[in-house]
């Protein structure tokens, strides 16, 4: 009981209010970044436009060459909000203080974000 407790904890904390306004004000002005974490041929079917393609299972080992800088803002995103959330949990874990998870595509269009092909 005392794991789900805590499970349940975690889950809340990564969850941050966001709008569209706010996620698209910050990737105009490069103040964020937004990732498809999804893989190679996912991304290839469609994505949202600016997003840069770091597949979760890979991201501890890229990362700080596409986001060196552990304070800057970075917005995930996937498929169904699964492997965003592995991302979440291994930036957090590396050290990143600003990782939001947006969760799935169909959760995209709440933020004002649509895949492109």
């Amino acid at each position: 009981m005392c794991v789900i407790s805590l499970t349940a904890c975690k889950q809340a904390s990564s969850q941050v209010q966001v709008n569209a306004t706010q996620i698209n004000a910050e990737l105009a002005a490069r103040q964020a970044v937004i990732l498809d974490v999804r893989t190679p041929d996912e991304y290839q079917t469609g994505h949202v436009g600016n997003a840069l393609l770091v597949p979760h299972d890979g991201i501890a080992q890229t990362i700080t060459t596409v986001v060196p800088d552990k304070n800057q803002t970075i917005y995930l995103y996937c498929r169904s909000g699964r492997r965003s959330g592995i991302a979440f949990d291994t930036l957090k874990g590396m050290g990143y203080t600003r990782v939001i998870n947006l969760g799935g595509l169909s959760d995209l269009a709440q933020y004002g974000l649509s895949i492109e092909k």
